[in-house]
């Protein structure tokens, strides 16, 4: 049963203490992020802990369809209009959660995007954006005898998708042209993107056309998620700060990386911590 057993609010207080504790999350130097919310288990009153401990964190539901049929074929623990659900528990608290959708899903169809864009319509008024990510077969998944969902983005359907969740998005990101922000420096070359903490070797899905130095938001005063994107810095930077640097950008518009979207900016100053 997807719901039972219902939250566990003492032990969620006690998490949200001991996360708390944590300078760097007391100062908030750092973002927490809840990645994949169980839209079953969303009360009030756990999202009004969440909100007391979290007060700038980044919340992700995992939707993935917006078809009842699809979601069921698929094996999901609850039906897409539970996330709608969910999202409006989030936004009565003052939190616009983003939702995680996959394109090039298994079974995907004309009928099974139709559904999906109308359950975007109805969720966008309460969400941050939509994070898209491609469907990717992996090992013992249940799913691994479909292909993945990788190259070049020439299915009509995950093309409709993914062009709506970028109209949502750039609106949300228009807003943030002219403001500074604050950032983790990386590095995306030909190796892949160099995430703090060392270099990575696959380039993030999505951003593969993303090359030079880049900056992972760490701080949302409007709690509207940047999680799921990074500003490009612009030419001129170069020596002056290197791979986990913290720094200031202005954002000076929006671009694209592959089928997502970008920040665009130049770089400001850097942190003194």
């Amino acid at each position: 049963d997807p719901e039972r057993p219902m939250p566990n609010y003492e032990e969620l207080e006690r998490l949200g203490e001991m996360i708390w504790e944590i300078p760097e999350v007391a100062s908030e130097d750092v973002v927490v992020t809840v990645r994949d919310v169980k839209a079953t288990l969303v009360t009030d009153r756990s999202v009004e802990i969440l909100k007391r401990y979290f007060p700038r964190s980044v919340f992700g539901i995992g939707c993935e369809t917006g078809s009842r049929e699809h979601s069921i074929r698929l094996g999901r623990p609850y039906e897409p209009e539970r996330v709608l659900s969910a999202v409006k528990i989030f936004h009565r608290q003052g939190i616009r959660p983003k939702i995680n959708m996959i394109a090039g899903l298994p079974w995907q169809s004309r009928e099974t995007t139709e559904e999906t864009l109308r359950l975007m319509d109805r969720l966008e008024p309460y969400i941050s954006h939509f994070d898209f990510t491609r469907f990717e077969s992996l090992p013992m998944s249940g799913l691994d005898d479909h292909p993945s969902d990788t190259g070049p983005l020439t299915d009509e359907n995950s093309r409709r998708l993914i062009e709506r969740s970028n109209e949502i998005q750039r609106r949300l990101f228009e807003a943030f042209v002219g403001e500074r922000l604050k950032v983790v420096i990386g590095r995306y070359g030909e190796g892949g993107p160099a995430r703090p903490g060392g270099p990575g070797k696959t380039p993030r899905r999505g951003f593969r056309r993303l090359a030079g130095l880049v900056g992972y938001p760490i701080f949302d005063k409007r709690q509207l998620s940047l999680y799921a994107t990074v500003v490009k810095i612009k030419d001129g930077a170069r020596g002056r700060v290197k791979n986990g640097d913290v720094a200031f950008v202005e954002v000076d518009g929006v671009g694209r990386a592959g089928f997502r979207l970008v920040l665009e900016g130049r770089l400001i100053e850097q942190a003194s911590s």
